[in-house]
């Protein structure tokens, strides 16, 4: 296999799916039957193993010329392609079984310190999703049009929390909003958590009415109570009102009583 693949499933599980294809393919001789299975075979191998190559390949090989004027022609043809995807699944089966592939393990939790480095990455490159999902162009045959995301403003900073948490949900499943935690005689409130990498974000959207010291005296008050190991402040500083972003970074990107903060600053983007 000249294709880099890595396995959804264990191995065993793998090939027992190949063969249940291969059996299925070999008991049947109808034309309709064996072209609904060669339809639908590389996007069921796609559930069992992740290879772009692979996935494709198999598509190609599965393709088969159809006559309008012969059925005798389009039967050789499907059969044909049976034969080429029974060989091709037959050559996937023993590689996977002799390579022992890697198992990817999609439901298991990130280890703590690639799920903050993941985390910074997505913080770092919020414009980039603004960018390309309202400010980039459209293609003309979707139904989403260019005027619609116009209208779509950043406000205040439950907007940006808004979009951020949709960035953040679909790899950390286990992350909430408005999380309430009660410490002590007093409760904080988390704008977005996540337990499995004890990391919590505040998220602050720069307003008019506010100050830089403001905005130091919230993000003070945040480290101190917050009982996150780490805490990511992400500041769209929509009105510009930091002066010296770097100055900034060096003075909050510290720890201190156990617990590691850090600073993306945002500055500023016209949504």
């Amino acid at each position: 296999m000249n294709c880099s693949i890595e396995l959804k499933y264990s191995v065993n599980e793998v090939t027992e799916f190949i063969n249940t294809q291969i059996q299925e393919l070999m008991s049947i001789d109808d034309p309709k039957e064996i072209a609904t299975i060669l339809k639908n075979i590389s996007a069921n191998i796609a559930k069992y193993i992740y290879s772009p190559e692979l996935i494709l390949k198999t598509s190609q090989l599965a393709e088969y010329i159809t006559n309008p004027f012969s059925d005798l022609k389009n039967k050789e043809s499907i059969s044909a392609a049976k034969e080429r995807i029974l060989m091709h699944l037959k050559e996937l089966k023993n590689y996977i079984y002799e390579e022992k592939l890697k198992f990817i393990n999609y439901k298991s939790d990130i280890d703590e310190e690639t799920s903050i480095l993941i985390l910074k990455k997505i913080l770092n490159n919020f414009y980039e999703h603004i960018k390309s999902m309202y400010l980039d162009d459209v293609h003309g045959k979707g139904n989403i049009k260019k005027d619609q995301l116009e209208n779509i403003k950043i406000g205040n900073e439950y907007d940006v929390q808004r979009i951020l948490f949709s960035l953040i949900k679909p790899i950390f499943p286990n992350a909430g909003t408005e999380v309430i935690e009660e410490i002590n005689c007093s409760t904080v409130r988390y704008d977005i958590d996540i337990e499995s990498c004890n990391t919590t974000i505040e998220v602050k959207c720069t307003r008019p009415s506010m100050s830089e010291r403001t905005l130091n005296e919230e993000m003070g008050s945040d480290s101190f109570h917050y009982r996150r190991k780490h805490i990511l402040f992400f500041v769209y500083d929509k009105e510009s009102i930091i002066s010296n972003i770097d100055s900034y970074k060096k003075e909050y990107n510290k720890k201190f009583d156990d617990k590691f903060i850090d600073i993306v600053i945002l500055q500023p983007i016209n949504l």
